[in-house]
Parts: structure tokens; sequence; C-alpha cells
């Protein structure tokens, strides 16, 4: 990208880059999900994901200093110097976690073969599925099959996409800052406290999640805080007042995403093939409400934004909503969603009541 002349090739480039980091999210779900047990997914994957609270405090400040830095260095343009540090720092990165990331439990050549055993053994008796530890193996497309034909996959799509449209709001931040009464570099400078609050939030319900094995109670009330927290940042006249409620609307919704995501692991758990199609599944169609979430805070609605807030007021409190309609269904019919007779763990499950399943609506 920063080697581009023309809006078309850098389109073409972008389009790509998506492409390439279509799986990263997803990928990292799945990853950790084959390593440890469902109540220690979420304190583990809040780690990544306060990366997302971290670089909205301060990308923007570090972009401008290195575009206006190197502004012309060496007759090259601050922008493109920026893409080709990130493309640097990334390659070296990716080399590094090739080199020191493990493979599956079972494959892992520097683990002892009691250690291998002690590993698998751990999430077997979790009820998670590990791909690489023996037994029957579906093909994708039978994995496709189970993944897309059971009713929890489109449940968690349908709340995915309300957790990730109501963050759209990530990209208008320093907008609704400004409104709150502080302008130019000093509004840049206070939306910093505004990630402050999300980076508490991922890690303090993801971490109380996992204590608790809970996922859906724990969502709700996310969702619940943030919702609570809009309604009162538009109803609020005093400014200073407006802008601690708008810390504490995205510092909910931002806590609300990653136990969504996770809720597919804990409860969609074999076989592994299934577990990472469904998390893909979901993170896929999940992410795409960021097209017409971007559409929701249009200049002209401005200052108030009464469009924008409206319709996240509605999507956070309905993700709310979903989430204790999912509990209760997963607890109601625990063995609801079959795995289509496919042998789980060497057993042939053709009614899905296992005793996974019902470990399963426990953790709801």
């Amino acid at each position: 990208m920063a080697a581009v002349k023309s809006w078309q090739a850098l389109a073409g480039v972008r389009f790509a880059l998506g492409i390439a980091e279509a799986g990263f999210a997803p990928g990292i779900a799945f990853y950790l999900s084959s390593w440890y047990k469902r109540h220690e997914l979420a304190k583990r994957y809040s780690i990544y994901y306060t990366a997302t609270a971290v670089s909205g405090a301060f990308s923007g400040l570090l972009a401008g200093v290195i575009t206006d830095k190197l502004k012309y260095a060496r007759g090259i343009e601050g922008w493109r110097w920026l893409l080709l540090i990130e493309g640097v720092a990334s390659c070296f990165a990716a080399l590094f976690t090739w080199m020191i990331l493990p493979d599956w439990p079972s494959t892992t050549s520097w683990l002892t073969p009691e250690e291998k055993f002690i590993a698998v053994q751990r999430l077997a008796h979790d009820g998670i599925g590990n791909t690489g530890a023996g037994g029957h193996e579906p093909t994708h497309m039978e994995a496709a099959k189970m993944a897309l034909t059971d009713w929890r996959t489109y449940m968690l799509v349908a709340m995915y996409m309300l957790a990730t449209g109501s963050q759209t709001i990530q990209y208008f931040i320093p907008t609704l800052v400004a409104q709150t009464g502080y302008r130019g570099f000093h509004a840049q400078y206070m939306t910093i406290p505004v990630y402050a609050v999300a980076f508490v939030a991922i890690l303090t319900f993801c971490f109380v999640s996992d204590w608790r094995k809970e996922r859906g109670n724990y969502i709700t009330l996310a969702a619940c805080i943030s919702g609570v927290s809009f309604v009162a940042t538009v109803a609020a006249s005093n400014l200073k007042v407006k802008y601690a409620f708008l810390c504490f609307a995205v510092g909910g919704v931002y806590a609300a995403c990653p136990l969504t995501l996770l809720w597919v692991s804990s409860i969609i758990d074999h076989p592994a093939e299934k577990r990472a199609i469904a998390i893909a599944f979901v993170n896929g169609l999940g992410n795409s409400a960021s097209i017409y979430g971007s559409f929701l805070w249009p200049s002209k609605t401005g200052p108030r934004y009464v469009q924008g807030f409206s319709v996240t007021i509605v999507f956070v409190f309905l993700l709310a909503a979903l989430a204790q309609v999912n509990k209760y269904l997963i607890r109601k019919y625990p063995g609801a969603a079959l795995n289509d007779g496919v042998a789980v763990d060497g057993k042939k499950s053709p009614y899905g009541d296992s005793e996974d399943e019902k470990r399963d609506a426990k953790e709801a």
C-alpha cells in the first residue's frame, strides 16, 4: 500500500489486505479454545482484545506524529512512511510468531508424551474437541453442515451483529468527544480516557465471566450498562456528565463483543472442525454489521447525533435480550443441536444429549 500510485491500486491492495486479515480474530479465538478450557478462555482472549482499546487510544496520535515528523523524509510522503513502518513491523511479528507458536497440544514437538496426554485429557474432560487428538475427524463439508444446521450458530450471529454494529461508534469517538466541549488536539487527548475505560471493562468482564463460568448474564450486564449510559449521554445537558456517560457506554460495548464471540467456543465445542467453522461464520457475518454501522453517524445529524445514538441504544438492548433468550434455550434444550450422528470423541451421538451438552447448558 505504501507504493501505490492511484486510488484504484490502493483500493485493490486494501481489499487483499482485508482478505488476509479476515481470519485473524476468529483464528485466535479458535486457537485458544484448542488449548484452554472454556472457563479459561475469556481472560486470555481479553488480553488480545484489549489491543483494540489501546490502539484506539494511541493509534491516531502515533500516526499523526509519524506522518508529521517523517513527511517527505528521503522524498517519501508521511502516510507512505506510516504504512511502510506498520507493514515491516507486522512481517517481523508474523515471522517471530510462526517460529515460537506451538501447534495442537497433541502434536507439539517440544511437549513430552505425558504433557501431551495431560493437555489433551484436560480438554476432553471439559468436553472440548481437539484437532489432531485422534478419533473421527469430520471432513470440511461434514463440519460445515454441522455448524450451519445448528440453531445456536445463527443465534450467536444475530448477537454478534448487534455487538459489532454497536461498536462502530469507535470510528466517531473523536467527533462525539468534540461535542462534549473539547476541541482540536484536546479532543484527541480526551479520547484516551474513553478507551481506558474500555480497556478496564474488557478485562473486568472477561475475567469475572471466566471466574463465574458464565457468559450470558455478563453479556446482558455489559449491554445494559452500555444502553443506560447511551441514554444518559443523550439526555444529559452538562457536558462533563455527558462525557462521563459516553466513557461507560463505550466500555460496555467493548466488553460485550469478546464475550459474545467466545460464547461460540463455550457452547459449540466439539468436534473442533465444527467449532472452527462456527467461530469463523459468526465472526464473518457479525463483522458485516460494520458496513451499515458506519453510516449511523452522518455529520448532518450533529451535534446531538440522535440517529446514531438511537439505533445503537436499540442494538445494545436487543443484544441484552437475545443473550437471555439464548441462555434460556440452551438450558431448556441442551440436546437440541445435534451433531448429525457424527462420532464425537469416538462415540456416536445420535441424540446430542451427552454429558458434554449438559455441561454446555450449565455454563451458558
